[in-house]
């Protein structure tokens, strides 16, 4: 009997709080889910709008009429040199003043099909030997479209670079041609540019990380800071079980428990940008992503405890007055 009472007062408590926690542990993990395709989602807006921006600028250095004729004129040696003068500090003047409307932007310049640098917003830089700069090199040999050099590390800097080709202006019908005379460069700090940008996203919480990962060499690697880890982008690579998730749904938008680079249990979900060829990766501890449930979790153990304790209780003193009864009456008799 002390047993059917102590079931019939928890029985209910274990089932509805069962039904309770899973329940919730659904709703919980819908919202988190949500939550983090969102970030996801917004992130990667901004790293395309960011990108996309840098190319406008190129482009609009490389396929400017003025620009092209300017160039054209001052590596032209029958040229007047008191106008090749004029354009070289009108041409200058705009790349500095579009350097300094820019942040992140270290350096822009033009160079020569011979690798020569023709113009900088770095003056000390005018006539250096670029040939071998492998985006200046790349740019030459791409008549059409806008060379990326894509994330690289130098001088513990994180860089990129994006280039594009400038063609020759006949200068008697004043009609472009499609020779190749010369090519623009802009080379841009991450690290003051878009790390900034983005990094800190709103809501992170206590564990909350966005990450870039870059594929070298057939294997991913964080190409931005981490935030609990000292190492410089480029240099940890992402752990085994993540490289293997990411091998096999690089093209989706998943979202995974995993490790991260602490050893620590998260979830993380993932979106490719076709842009760059880059993977975003937002993070968050298993333990914070799932701290309200395992609250409700408690609370549920609490209250199922209390009541236990409290059927045994007066299961027990039930017991102890009915035997004090049956004791009673036999010695009456």
């Amino acid at each position: 009997m002390t047993l059917a009472l102590v079931a019939m007062a928890v029985l209910p408590v274990i089932l509805i709080g069962a039904f309770s926690y899973n329940l919730a542990q659904e709703t919980l993990h819908e919202r988190v889910y949500a939550q983090l395709h969102s970030v996801l989602d917004l992130q990667r807006a901004a790293i395309s709008r960011w990108y996309s921006g840098i190319e406008a600028d190129t482009i609009l250095l490389a396929n400017n009429y003025v620009n092209e004729e300017h160039l054209t004129v001052i590596l032209d040696p029958d040229s007047d040199p008191g106008i090749q003068d004029r354009y070289r500090f009108y041409l200058t003047e705009y790349l500095r003043s579009l350097l300094a409307s820019r942040p992140g932007y270290s350096e822009i310049f033009y160079v020569s099909p011979g690798g020569k640098v023709l113009l900088s917003t770095d003056l000390s830089r005018v006539g250096a030997d670029v040939s071998r700069d492998a985006i200046v090199a790349r740019t030459l040999n791409s008549p059409e479209d806008v060379v990326v050099q894509d994330m690289t590390s130098i001088d513990g800097s994180t860089e990129m670079a994006f280039g594009h080709v400038l063609h020759r202006v006949d200068l008697g019908p004043m009609i472009t041609t499609d020779e190749i005379n010369a090519a623009v460069i802009i080379r841009v700090n991450l690290e003051n540019s878009f790390y900034p940008v983005w990094l800190n996203w709103p809501a992170r919480q206590e564990t909350g990380e966005l990450q870039i990962l870059l594929q070298s060499d057939g294997q991913w690697l964080y190409a931005s800071p981490l935030r609990f880890s000292p190492a410089a982008p480029l240099t940890q690579a992402v752990p085994d079980e993540l490289q293997a998730l990411l091998r096999r749904g690089t093209g989706f938008n998943p979202i995974w428990w995993t490790q991260d680079y602490k050893g620590e249990d998260v979830l993380i979900g993932t979106r490719y940008i076709p842009e760059t060829g880059w993977i975003l990766a937002v993070q968050q501890s298993r333990s914070e992503a799932l701290a309200p449930i395992n609250d409700l979790r408690n609370v549920w153990l609490l209250v199922t405890a209390i009541v236990l304790v409290a059927a045994l209780v007066t299961s027990v003193m039930q017991l102890l007055y009915f035997v004090s009864l049956v004791g009673g009456g036999r010695r009456r008799s």
